[in-house]
């Protein structure tokens, strides 16, 4: 546990550093293809692979550093009840995913235009 403790702010920085380069580099350079670039269908397919591949990372880091959170938060958890915490969120994590859309109905576009251009 000391080992861990004393580690813990190399770990936590080596997370932030991995977030910041998934959200700053990457997704901008993903994004300014998808403006600027001349690509084709299966090139465009590529590209969405490459910006899905890039959010999971992002993701698994943001879970990561949550976690890390709760095992070395300050807030008004304790003790055991910090690694319990900690342990709910890796078993939230761990379980599959879903997205609410923020705009109405985006789902069904989403799909449409995808059945559209198959």
């Amino acid at each position: 546990m000391a080992s861990f403790l004393i580690a813990s702010p190399l770990i936590v920085e080596e997370i932030r550093k991995e977030i910041s380069q998934e959200d700053g580099v990457v997704l901008q350079d993903i994004l300014h293809t998808v403006e600027l670039g001349d690509y084709n269908k299966d090139e465009g397919l590529e590209l969405l692979g490459d910006l899905r591949s890039s959010r999971q990372k992002r993701r698994n880091y943001k879970d990561k550093q949550e976690v890390m959170n709760m095992l070395l938060g300050g807030d008004e958890n304790t003790g055991s009840q910090h690694v319990m915490d900690a342990l709910d969120k890796i078993k939230e994590v761990t379980s599959p995913r879903s997205y609410q859309y923020r705009i109405q109905n985006s789902n069904k576009n989403i799909v449409s235009y995808y059945n559209l251009n198959k």
